[in-house]
């Protein structure tokens, strides 16, 4: 099949996608179609290097770069209200619990 990275964000008034990283689109006849990309790495490739040094560089500073495991307890909380409002038809607020401080990382300048 290939490798599919896509996000779609439906909202109230309109959706918001991207991801779709074709190298070409064709509409015809009611149909649209293209090329998905066949491997990772020929889409990230880079951003995957660019991300490894970041990190790299700022370790050898001391420093404290990149998402933590509570930012992804919180996206994880954000979906669940979003499946929850869908079910419901309504708003739903996102519900997290106090972070522990155990996530309060002292980030230090370079």
């Amino acid at each position: 099949f290939g490798y599919q990275v896509q996000a779609e964000v439906v909202c109230e008034r309109g959706t918001a996608r991207i991801g779709d990283g074709h190298a070409m689109v064709t509409n015809m006849a009611g149909r649209w179609g293209g090329t998905i990309i066949q491997d990772y790495l020929e889409r990230f490739a880079d951003a995957y290097d660019r991300e490894v040094q970041a990190w790299v560089d700022a370790t050898r500073r001391g420093e404290v770069i990149g998402p933590s495991v509570w930012d992804g307890y919180a996206v994880a909380a954000v979906c669940e209200a979003g499946v929850k409002a869908l079910e419901e038809g309504t708003r739903v607020p996102v519900e997290l619990v106090d972070r522990p401080a155990l996530y309060e990382v002292t980030r230090r300048p370079g």
